[in-house]
């Protein structure tokens, strides 16, 4: 080999290593990583559906309450009726008047007042001391206020 074509061997060498990704910080063994900030685990469920013990904290996310259940039945232990959607909200959008993305947008609004902001922020407590179930009666709780409230709380 020539001495040029080796030395651009040598520097094409060389700059493949300063690219080369880092293996990123290390961590002694046995010990996990940082957490990036801390954690939330909310949980979305129906409240027509049997309580479970890893509910934690069952909060009822419904204006009104669920029709043929039992307060002993649906186990809630928070019912916070002002983080609902206003019953003009929901009238609006169960009448099939709009989309599922402006029912988010006027609720995200409502829910910037103050009593329902407050009502969230301590929901969100809850949710930082461990796991919070909100309960809709809602047949598909991931369209639906629940599911604004659960991506707001995370």
């Amino acid at each position: 080999m020539d001495d040029g074509l080796t030395l651009k061997v040598i520097i094409a060498e060389l700059a493949l290593e300063q690219v080369k990704p880092s293996p990123g910080p290390q961590y002694a063994p046995g010990t996990p990583p940082p957490q990036k900030g801390p954690t939330v685990n909310v949980r979305l469920r129906r409240v027509y559906e049997s309580p479970e013990p890893e509910d934690g904290v069952r909060v009822l996310v419904d204006r009104l309450w669920p029709r043929g259940l039992s307060k002993d039945a649906a186990r809630v232990a928070e019912w916070p009726k002002a983080m609902t959607p206003s019953t003009e909200l929901r009238r609006w959008y169960h009448a099939g008047e709009g989309s599922y993305e402006e029912f988010t947008r006027r609720y995200e609004a409502e829910l910037a007042a103050p009593e329902a902001a407050e009502l969230l922020d301590h929901v969100r407590e809850l949710a930082h001391e461990g796991t919070v179930t909100l309960l809709t009666a809602a047949k598909t709780p991931e369209e639906s206020h629940a599911a604004v409230l659960a991506r707001l709380l995370g």
